[in-house]
């Protein structure tokens, strides 16, 4: 990995007190950004210099405490890790949920959720 995007990618943990998983890191390092439509669904997955940024614009942290954005659907629902668990699953969120209760789970890993885009298949919107 690049030492300058390695470097960006500790600064944003550093920022959110988090680790990013190596399936994410590997991802960010070879595509960079994604915004496009995979057939099934549309996936924005922000730059690096945007999700402490965006994380902080969206404040959601209360309601979802260990929650970290990395993108979104191109509408109304956020695309995060769950760092409640270890990996961090993928979740789908709404950007006015309440809480928890309202995340919809996509894939235990990144690299499962990138897959699930690939094939295009659609979100999951409830459980």
């Amino acid at each position: 990995m690049a030492s300058g995007l390695d470097d960006r990618l500790r600064e944003i943990e550093a920022a959110l007190g988090v680790e990013l998983p190596t399936d994410y890191r590997d991802f960010v390092a070879t595509s960079g950004t994604v915004e496009r439509d995979f057939g099934g669904s549309y996936l924005s997955l922000w730059g690096v210099d945007d999700i402490v940024k965006l994380n902080r614009g969206y404040e959601m942290g209360d309601m979802f405490p260990g929650l970290v954005l990395i993108g979104s659907d191109g509408g109304g629902e956020g695309v995060g890790f769950d760092f409640r668990s270890s990996p961090p699953s993928v979740v789908l969120v709404n950007f006015v949920s309440s809480g928890w209760h309202e995340a919809v789970l996509q894939a235990e890993t990144f690299a499962e959720f990138v897959a699930q885009r690939e094939a295009g298949l659609a979100y999951k919107f409830d459980e």
